[in-house]
Parts: structure tokens; sequence; C-alpha cells
């Protein structure tokens, strides 16, 4: 489609990203990112907000020109960026954040049209992204050249995630050897008291925590348990509700889905 911006999003170096982009038509000043480490919704200005809405979830196919490697079978997933907030007809750098890697500019210009679509010379502007393992995030966001107006939005190709009624979790995986995950709790009710318990192998956790105004707590994990079989499950009870999610670690995480 004309005008459509395409980006692999996977294990690919800045360089990479921006060559995949084509004909890039670089803003006039270059605007500046959140750090990684903070890159999420909290981060936009305030009224902003950038979705990656999935449009498309198919195998690949023998014989499909991608640039980079993949296996007959694997998940292709594409996300259209749409966005509230911000001015229509105003350029903004599209900016991605791959899993474990730090914000990129792609030195791309973008607009957001009436409908709220993010749009290059009139086209949708798309993500597609493969190779992407359980719980691995993808992040996207528009800036403004000076770098007064931002929205930042992300989502999860194979999410790790449960829900009981109002209460939502979220596994991310935080690092490359997939040693460490966050899980993010929200939903709980403020003041009360939520179990968590980890389990990996012979190794059980059990921790107790106070949820603050607004809900929602994060917990770092670590499961290592020596001679288990890299699978893990955490578990977060409160007094209204009880989620759970059963997720792999270690070289067993590393599966492309």
């Amino acid at each position: 489609m004309a005008g459509t911006v395409s980006v692999l999003a996977r294990s690919a170096a800045a360089a990479a990203v921006a060559a995949m982009l084509g004909t890039a038509s670089a803003s006039a000043a270059p605007s500046n990112p959140p750090a990684g480490q903070l890159w999420g919704n909290g981060q936009s200005t305030q009224g902003a907000h950038l979705q990656l809405v999935e449009v498309e979830r198919r195998a690949l196919k023998a014989g499909e020109h991608v640039p980079f490697p993949y296996k007959i079978g694997s998940t292709l997933v594409v996300y259209r960026l749409r966005a509230t907030g911000l001015t229509q007809g105003k350029p903004y750098d599209l900016w991605l954040h791959l899993a474990f890697e730090n914000p990129a500019n792609t030195h791309e210009v973008v607009e957001v049209d009436a409908r709220g679509d993010v749009t290059r010379q009139g086209g949708p502007v798309t993500l597609p992204v493969m190779n992407y393992r359980k719980g691995e995030p993808v992040g996207a966001g528009l800036i403004s050249p000076d770098g007064a107006v931002r929205a930042i939005g992300r989502a999860f190709p194979f999410p790790l995630q449960a829900t009981d009624g109002p209460c939502h979790l979220t596994l991310e995986l935080l690092d490359p050897a997939g040693t460490t995950f966050g899980a993010v709790m929200r939903g709980f009710r403020p003041g009360s008291v939520v179990e968590t318990v980890s389990r990996s192998g012979r190794e059980v956790l059990r921790s107790r925590h106070t949820v603050p105004p607004g809900g929602t707590f994060n917990v770092d994990l670590r499961p290592a348990a020596a001679g288990g079989d890299q699978q893990a499950r955490f578990t977060a009870r409160g007094p209204d509700c009880q989620v759970k999610v059963d997720y792999a670690w270690g070289a067993a995480s590393m599966a492309a889905q």
C-alpha cells in the first residue's frame, strides 16, 4: 500500500531498522526519547496516547521475502498505530523500542489524521513483527521534533497474562537470557493485601504485598531453581480475585513463536 512504512521489529540493530524503512525523511531536529527502562505509556505527555492495534496475524510460508531469517510456520504479527491527544497534521518523529535495545529514531516523519491513524504520505504506518518470544514487548513512540510532546505505546505479540474480574496480571521478559521477568498486577483493591507465590522446580517463594493507591504494583521474578525443568508459575491472590501465569524461563523461554 502506497505510503505505508513497514518495520520488521525484532533482533535488528537501529541501522538495520532505518534501512528497512526505505525512503526516510529526516526531521528538522532530532527528538529525545525517554530512557529505555522508562519506555511505556507512563512516559507519554499528559493526555497523549499511542496504541499498537493488531490488524493481522498469520504463519509465514516458504518463499516469503522478509529481511530476517525465519522458520516456516513462524508467526507474523502486524500492528497499526493509532494516537489520541496529538495535534492533527503536525509532524512527529517515529521511534521504535525493540526488546533489550535502546529506543531508536527511525528518521521517519509521520502525522496523525482525523481518525487518529498514524500516517506517512497519506498511507497508514504498519509495524510487522516476527521472531518474538512469549512475554517480549515491542514499543513505538511519536515524539515532536522539539521533544516537548510524545505518545508512547507498547504491545506484546505473544503475551503472558491472566485476568480474573477486575484484576489483571502481565509477565514481561526483561533480559535476553530469560532469567528475569517483571510481573505487573493491575486492578487490585488499594490497601488490600495480595499474596504472591512464585514456583520453579522445587523452589517456592511466597510474599505479601499491600496494594498502593491506584491498584497497580510490580514484582521482579528470577526463576532459577537447580534441577528444575525451566517451567514456572506465578500466582497473585487478593481478596477479590486470583490470577496466575505459567511460563518458561532460561533456554526454554528462547523459542520464537
